[in-house]
């Protein structure tokens, strides 16, 4: 069975193929591949529909107990927790950084840049375990850490009629279910989470270069294109 995505290319395809055909005056043939491609757009159409209704059911939680609402919100505080964590480290790395880049003995650091990487993995009691991969149900990659920890609530069902409408979720929690699209139930299997902060210093440096006006002139001439060569050491 084809996938929605793979779906939608085939639909893409087909309108590339009805627009040469038509471009090619085969108009009769351009009429017949537009048909065709109408009715597998109105099939998508009813497929969209019926995952929505699928999510909208897994985001109600109507199958979840009062046991599993528990589980959820003491997730949610753990992961309240780790972005404490994380933001004591950044604030640590990030003074730290500030420091070099204000000494006059600083050799190197003219620039940085941090990046916080997570990874949700299932635990060995889930039927999907397997020592031959990773078993990660999810990564998520932030730039900023500005809204960790920032005492809002991303519960973005609060004002509704939803079972876990009445939980305060911290942004870790929101970004797996709003933005990685996870269910609850597969967030309810989440054992392990690794949270990797990478910092990345750089040097910039402004090369003073009295080159010949005509290296200048010959470069305009044949415009010689701009080119990258990866230097190796092996």
């Amino acid at each position: 069975m084809k996938t929605t995505p793979e779906r939608f290319d085939e639909a893409i395809a087909l309108i590339m193929k009805a627009r040469d055909a038509y471009f090619s005056t085969a108009v009769n043939a351009s009429w017949r591949i537009i048909e065709q491609c109408v009715k597998e757009v109105r099939n998508l159409n009813e497929t969209l529909e019926a995952e929505t209704i699928i999510q909208m059911r897994d985001r109600r939680g109507d199958e979840l107990t009062s046991a599993d609402i528990h589980a959820l919100q003491n997730f949610n505080d753990q992961l309240a927790e780790l972005e404490k964590k994380i933001g004591r480290e950044v604030r640590m790395i990030t003074d730290l950084c500030k420091q070099r880049l204000k000494s006059t003995d600083e050799s190197f650091l003219t620039c940085y840049h941090l990046r916080v990487d997570l990874q949700y993995h299932i635990g060995d009691d889930d039927p999907a375990f397997s020592d031959d991969r990773d078993n990660c149900i999810a990564t998520s990659k932030h730039a900023s850490t500005d809204v960790m920890n920032d005492g809002n609530n991303w519960n973005d069902m609060k004002n509704t009629d939803l079972l876990l409408a009445h939980q305060k979720h911290c942004w870790l929690f929101h970004d797996l279910y709003d933005n990685a699209h996870l269910s609850w139930i597969d967030i309810l299997r989440i054992r392990h989470v690794y949270a990797h902060i990478t910092v990345c210093y750089g040097n910039d440096v402004h090369i003073q270069m009295d080159a010949s006006r005509i290296w200048r002139a010959a470069i305009r001439r044949n415009k010689t294109p701009v080119t990258k060569t990866r230097l190796s050491n092996g």
